[in-house]
């Protein structure tokens, strides 16, 4: 049986390009609440520069391998640090001075229970709420309410805010680094589904999350638009999934019902539309033909 006191923690914050104020504003929020800090830097044009704490470990990639390969390199620190959990971070979130807190109350509630990771409610940096927890139902994921005092099993999570069990992670497997950015949380929180492992949201843990560049209305409803070079790692990495054989059907299907909704949104919608289809659609093509890593014109 765990308890406070035989949960250690390392963070893992993976940088490329960062504000500087903004990652300042993350350590210094995180330090109190962890065990460990690592930022994992993915070859930034520039120095990055970290606030003077304590616990803090610094790596700097020579190359940018993306931010699963980056999140794997955290664990394998965690496990020479006899760390029990991972905690991992984008450098555009923020957490609540207790959510840390919350979580860790999580997994010693639930330490027999087969639990893999859990994870914050979110609220976006530009001010609009959102919910971070969805399960599959039917053929659609639907957001799942979860009330302060409340923990609901769900079937993803995002990798930000989000802490894992290290001895999960050693059954479950680390994340897949082909995928280079997006769906990185969405691949390996399935494959813990499918193992028999839960996923928990945590109603009482709460962070800011930068959720994307700007925003659109489609069908009457405001929606996040990236980057059109984000959006080809969206819709290559979705559809890798979707082609990948131990994938359940149900998800398969909601996948690709999803993919075709955004790919209308974004076609109708968008502004700059044709830069979008172009990269969405070569996405999709690199997903048929296995070609994943990182986008070779990306920099």
């Amino acid at each position: 049986m765990q308890d406070n006191r035989t949960v250690k923690i390392l963070a893992v914050v993976v940088t490329f390009n960062p504000n500087p104020a903004v990652l300042e504003t993350l350590l210094n929020a995180l330090q109190p609440q962890v065990d460990f800090i690592v930022v994992i830097d993915n070859n930034s044009s520039s120095e990055v520069q970290l606030p003077n704490i304590h616990n803090l470990m610094f790596i700097t990639n020579s190359q940018n391998q993306g931010v699963a390969y980056a999140y794997n390199q955290g664990i394998a620190l965690a496990q020479q640090q006899d760390a029990s959990h991972v905690l991992l971070f984008d450098q555009d979130s923020c957490p609540a001075p207790d959510m840390v807190k919350h979580l860790k109350n999580a997994f010693i509630k639930y330490d027999n229970h087969q639990l893999a990771a859990v994870g914050p409610k979110y609220t976006d940096i530009k001010g609009q709420e959102k919910s971070p927890f969805v399960a599959l139902r039917g053929l659609g994921l639907t957001r799942v309410e979860c009330a302060d005092n409340q923990q609901v099993d769900v079937d993803h999570l995002i990798s930000s805010g989000c802490l894992l069990s290290r001895k999960a992670i050693e059954q479950i497997g680390l994340f897949e680094d082909q995928l280079f950015i997006d769906y990185v949380d969405t691949e390996w929180c399935w494959r813990a589904k499918r193992k028999g492992f839960r996923l928990l949201g945590v109603g009482a843990a709460k962070m800011q999350h930068d959720l994307g560049d700007t925003h659109f209305m489609a069908f009457g409803k405001p929606r996040v638009l990236h980057a059109s070079f984000r959006l080809y790692y969206q819709m290559r990495n979705q559809w890798w999934m979707i082609l990948q054989p131990w994938v359940g059907w149900r998800w398969r299907v909601m996948d690709i019902i999803r993919s075709i909704k955004i790919f209308a949104a974004i076609s109708i919608y968008a502004p700059h539309r044709f830069e979008y289809i172009r990269h969405m659609s070569k996405g999709i093509y690199d997903a048929f033909r296995s070609n994943m890593g990182k986008l070779k014109t990306d920099q």
